[in-house]
């Protein structure tokens, strides 16, 4: 069926020249992609909407590359240690916690793509000085900002809002996929909401601050929802 391209957003169109590249192979998760199928096949409540079964298991370039803390290397997936993915479908928010993210998707995976010989799951991930992104979250990003990534809020079962479907509605990309929302890490606002939740504060401080080990790094541009967003990685 045709659907028209002209509200979708233009995504990365001139990467930026790489200085002090880091790259690094990477892998799809592809047990990653097993588990949340089954979880979201046995309840749908209070995950991403998965709408195929195996969408996780493309990978989009210019994308925040995620990995499950603790994931063994010899999980299943072929062609290198470390396994990525970058929907969060078939998801919940308390998942978040399990996740860290390790750079920027450079090139690819699509098992779809006949172009390439089957199985072929590996792909390039930079995970060092500087690189071009999406931003996916639904407000824009300035220059000279730290920037960190979030899980989006569900608005009802399984769908996000409207807002950051049209942030994350790629040219090219899946329809459907839903990502990490970016965002620019304050630590004014960070005070503010320690300061306005209830009960212990050591422990309110503590979680509002591991937003800091989402933290990517720095942006060197303004970059609306769904544009090109160049940004200095943090190692």
């Amino acid at each position: 069926m045709y659907r028209s391209k002209v509200q979708q957003k233009t995504g990365v169109f001139s990467p930026v020249t790489g200085q002090a590249v880091v790259v690094q192979t990477t892998c799809v998760d592809d047990s990653h992609a097993d588990d949340v199928r089954r979880a979201y096949k046995n309840s749908t409540a209070g995950r991403y909407r998965l709408p195929k079964d195996d969408l996780t298991r493309r990978v989009e370039s210019h994308l925040l590359a995620l990995k499950k803390k603790g994931r063994s290397r010899w999980v299943k997936g072929s062609g290198a240690d470390l396994k990525i993915f970058t929907m969060l479908n078939g998801m919940t928010k308390d998942d978040i916690n399990q996740l860290t993210h390790v750079g920027i998707v450079q090139t690819p995976i699509n098992p779809d793509d006949k172009t390439k010989p089957q199985g072929f799951r590996t792909n390039a991930t930079r995970i060092g000085g500087t690189a071009s992104m999406i931003n996916t979250g639904t407000e824009a990003i300035p220059p000279n900002s730290c920037i960190y990534w979030d899980f989006p809020e569900l608005v009802k079962g399984d769908e996000v809002s409207q807002s950051v479907k049209d942030a994350q509605s790629i040219r090219g990309h899946p329809e459907g996929a839903i990502y990490p929302e970016i965002k620019v890490y304050d630590v004014m606002n960070e005070a503010e909401e320690i300061a306005g939740r209830r009960g212990d504060v050591k422990t309110n401080a503590l979680a509002v601050l591991q937003k800091q080990q989402r933290i990517i790094g720095w942006s060197t541009n303004h970059a609306e929802p769904g544009c090109q967003l160049d940004v200095i990685l943090k190692r």
